[in-house]
């Protein structure tokens, strides 16, 4: 009984074990495709998000808050001056 256990233990550790060769050789064949595919689908939703006008309303907004934090924070007002002196 137990030789037959350590027999399917083989069988399915060969057969995992070729499972993910072969998951693996089809990802590095077709890593091109992957990555410009991935490339694509991540420029479709970036171009889509800048069209959004609610986004391009928050983010000139957050702009136009991070600027004036900028300029009116002491620190950094102390710490430009320090490297620029």
């Amino acid at each position: 009984k137990i030789y037959r256990n350590v027999q399917l233990s083989y069988t399915f550790l060969t057969i995992s074990g070729g499972a993910l060769v072969l998951g693996i050789g089809y990802v590095i064949i077709n890593w091109t495709m992957l990555r410009s595919q991935a490339a694509q689908e991540s420029a479709e939703v970036v171009s889509q998000t800048m069209q959004n006008a609610q986004v391009q309303f928050t983010a000139r907004e957050f702009s136009k808050e991070l600027l004036n934090q900028l300029f009116n924070d002491e620190e950094i007002a102390s710490t430009v001056a320090s490297w620029t002196l």
